[in-house]
């Protein structure tokens, strides 16, 4: 049987017919936080800067810029991380986990397309995209319209980037100028975590 352990420690592995396996784990490597700056791009004609940097993760509506606070659509984050030998050995298994997301993601790394990441755990499996040295790492994370209706709704009717004849938001029962901002991108804390690989001979 094939197992992947994430801790260190005892594991046990009981038959149909209550026999039980014990496995001792105990060489699983710590998680790794990706930390520091981002590179957050976005796409034009929706009020938000073509780029901009991220000190640190945070809701696109904590940002000063206005132009972020109320952006709906899909931004796409940057991030490039240095991964050794010894992190990628033959019997481990590596994943990248984004922590928190509001609300999709698509994953790339080192060009190759990991896949689409719409609950948690927003957890995905990188063995073979990861390489020793330099990794490029490529996140899309899309939201919801309400926070560009709620910009909009703030803002002059001369100014705003959409047309509808919906005037409050289903979910709140409120108008748009009253209906709260709702956390949006990629929140984390981002980290990458080691599995071990381990083959379980059961009895017969």
């Amino acid at each position: 049987m094939e197992f992947r352990a994430f801790k260190n420690g005892s594991y046990i592995f009981k038959t149909a017919q209550d026999e039980q396996v014990r496995v001792e784990v105990k060489d699983v490597p710590a998680s790794r936080e990706i930390t520091g700056p981002w590179e957050i791009r976005f796409p034009e004609g929706w009020g938000a800067p073509a780029s901009k940097t991220f000190p640190k993760l945070i809701s696109w509506t904590d940002d000063s810029d206005e132009g972020v606070k109320y952006f709906s659509g899909i931004a796409t984050y940057h991030k490039d991380f240095d991964l050794s030998t010894d992190q990628l050995q033959a019997d481990r298994e590596l994943y990248l986990d984004l922590g928190r997301i509001r609300f999709v993601a698509d994953v790339h790394l080192n060009g190759k397309h990991l896949g689409i990441l719409w609950k948690p755990p927003f957890r995905v499996n990188i063995t073979e995209a990861a390489k020793a040295g330099r990794n490029e790492l490529v996140i899309e994370v899309a939201n919801t319209w309400s926070n560009r209706l709620v910009g909009d709704a703030h803002s002059p009717e001369g100014q705003r980037f959409c047309r509808t004849n919906i005037i409050r938001s289903l979910t709140w029962q409120v108008p748009w100028k009253d209906t709260p901002l709702l956390e949006s991108g990629l929140l984390g804390p981002v980290q990458l975590i080691a599995a071990k690989k381990l083959t379980v001979k059961l009895p017969n």
